[in-house]
């Protein structure tokens, strides 16, 4: 079982442009503060025999006798600032170009903890045991952005409205802090990684039928650099980063063929 307290205050501006010429603008800024406390609890008989006797885990307080459940807690501060832009360019009436770019600014906190076995009698707060150290931190800072366009034509043959795109994006999500484990588990990092992904797209929309229909295409492949994964390990939940490609195309169908029939068709294929 768990369960999270959190408090966030977010505030966001954006500047959009309208003019009348070839090129337009949108911009803006993200600032989010986060308090966060994360409780983790796992509740069997046996747990008591895991901390006594010569298997007893170096690091974790175990408490008088009638102990009956593990508790992990996590207090998490967050800091962020984002701030972001894209450009549009029409190069022509038909032809537009999108160039993006965001710088991500993320400082995390978290108070160290002791894992804990509990007596059913009270919280950790009531019996007086949290004794914190010197807080972990954790900070990142990224630049991404994506850079694409779309077009506008009838060169396809089963349309003469279609839309033609392809974009490259750079993703990022920020890393974070480990909740904290028992002394002694040298497989447990601390921290986890930023994840990061590359991501290129290539499709088309298009309208068939006089206007009755439409058919979209899309293929896509997605390079993810430290891949964000929570795991079970030492009682309690921890994130750890691997890679990961997903390949894919999806094909998405539509015609009203008459005013009371239509047909509605998808495809999807993945290759993870």
């Amino acid at each position: 079982m768990s369960t999270v307290d959190e408090e966030t205050t977010t505030f966001e501006a954006r500047l959009q442009s309208d003019f009348d010429g070839p090129f337009n603008f949108n911009v803006g800024a993200i600032k989010i503060d986060s308090e966060v406390t994360t409780n983790y609890y796992v509740f069997a008989n046996g747990l008591e025999a895991a901390l006594t006797g010569t298997n007893a885990v170096a690091g974790s307080i175990v408490l008088p006798a009638d102990r009956s459940y593990f508790q992990s807690r996590s207090p998490v501060t967050l800091d962020a600032l984002g701030i972001f832009g894209e450009g549009y360019w029409d190069v022509t009436d038909d032809f537009k170009i999108t160039l993006g770019l965001r710088y991500t600014d993320d400082d995390k906190e978290q108070l160290v903890t002791p894992t804990l076995l509990l007596s059913p009698e009270g919280l950790p707060e009531e019996q007086g045991v949290y004794e914190r150290s010197a807080p972990q931190q954790a900070k990142f800072e990224e630049i991404t952005g994506r850079f694409g366009f779309d077009w506008q034509t009838s060169i396809l043959p089963w349309s003469d409205d279609s839309l033609i795109y392809a974009f490259y994006s750079r993703g990022y999500k920020g890393g974070g802090i480990n909740p904290p484990q028992a002394s002694g588990l040298g497989s447990v990092d601390d921290a986890f990684d930023p994840e990061f992904i590359n991501a290129y797209e290539i499709g088309t929309k298009s309208t068939i039928l006089n206007g009755a229909g439409f058919l979209n295409l899309t293929a896509f492949y997605y390079d993810y650099e430290g891949y964000q994964i929570s795991n079970i390990i030492n009682r309690t939940a921890l994130n750890v980063n691997v890679d990961a490609e997903v390949t894919g195309l999806e094909a998405e169908f539509f015609a009203q063929l008459t005013d009371s029939f239509a047909v509605n068709a998808s495809l999807g294929l993945l290759d993870t």
